[in-house]
């Protein structure tokens, strides 16, 4: 598999907005995928799911891949992979990970994990100041907002071969980790606002060969745009990430070991920060406002979930392990 083959499967859909749910009511919709193996012997799981929300609900779905290890004479490999994302009012979370191992004492064929998830949030809020003269509806008012980006993308990715290849030519290891986030924000009659950022990190045989952020970066950013009293604003919230782990022993007579790894964690989160300033039809602070969709999520203040510490560490030990197992078992049965 060329490497252009794997960056293209986990760019698919960057910039892509899935069909919304009903114009009023917050929609929620996450999706994830996760295989791993043999490039000839798959196990691939998949869960998604689509709702309408009510006031503090969410949408969740989680999927793996963990097919055994293949020992053949002194030849064994394993892969695993998993992704998880839930989606509630104001944020998406999401992460992916995957693994792959091979060591082998002459040329077979390569160990492949890839996982991905992506989840989408529309929802519509109502800005109000009752006790504004100069907000009345119809009037020209200025909305400022925060959201954040927090997250990360690692990757790890090395062979060690010798034999009829010393220089290290025996085999390849790869390991790539994306995400992207795009935001829109709109309200009739006024020019939109739009946040988009994505990142792509790639290793291969322990040399980072692609480190490529565009856009919007990790962090909080603060939007702003002018707005109608009395007319809504709408939401659309599109993020993703994926990962892949890709090792391949090349060559005969060789003695070849190569691991790759991938992380994309963005459980702690995509999400909406609040409203952090408002100014009505003369251009003067207002201190007092409610910001409430329809199904009376106020949009004032940050809408950050509870972190989940430790959920991605304790993944990623249960795959190293299984790994470690798999391989040991299948050394056992030699």
């Amino acid at each position: 598999m060329s490497l252009s083959t794997l960056l293209g499967r986990m760019l698919v859909g960057v910039s892509v907005f899935a069909s919304c749910g009903p114009a009023g009511a917050a929609f929620s919709r996450v999706s994830v995928t996760a295989f791993s193996g043999e490039l000839d012997v798959v196990k691939h799981l998949t869960g998604s799911t689509g709702v309408s929300l009510s006031v503090g609900s969410s949408s969740a779905a989680s999927g793996e891949g963990f097919p055994d290890s293949t020992p053949v004479g002194s030849y064994a490999t394993s892969a695993v992979a998993a992704a998880k994302g839930s989606v509630g009012p104001g944020y998406l979370r999401l992460y992916a990970t995957a693994l792959a191992k091979s060591a082998t004492s002459y040329s077979q064929g390569p160990a492949l994990g890839q996982a991905h998830a992506s989840g989408q949030f529309t929802d519509y809020f109502l800005v109000s100041a009752p006790g504004c003269a100069a907000c009345s509806t119809g009037s020209r008012g200025y909305l400022q907002f925060a959201v954040v980006f927090d997250g990360t993308n690692s990757s790890d990715a090395f062979v060690d071969s010798t034999g009829s290849n010393p220089d290290g030519d025996g085999g390849s290891s790869i390991a790539l980790a994306f995400w992207s986030s795009k935001l829109l924000v709109e309200s009739d009659g006024v020019a939109s606002v739009s946040l988009v950022g994505s990142s792509v990190q790639q290793i291969q045989n322990g040399e980072p060969s692609v480190d490529f952020p565009t856009g919007a970066g990790i962090g909080r950013h603060v939007l702003g745009m002018e707005f109608f009293f009395g007319r809504p604003f709408s939401m659309q919230w599109y993020s993703e990430v994926s990962v892949s782990a890709f090792v391949e022993p090349i060559g005969t007579e060789i003695s070849f070991s190569g691991q790759a790894s991938a992380v994309a964690d963005f459980s702690n989160t995509f999400v909406w920060d609040g409203i952090t300033g408002l100014l009505d039809a003369n251009g003067n602070p207002v201190a007092s406002f409610t910001a409430f969709s329809p199904d009376g999520v106020s949009y004032v203040g940050s809408l950050a979930p509870v972190p989940e510490p430790g959920t991605l560490s304790m993944l990623l030990a249960g795959l190293a392990a299984l790994c470690l197992r798999r391989n040991v078992r299948g050394r056992l049965n030699l």
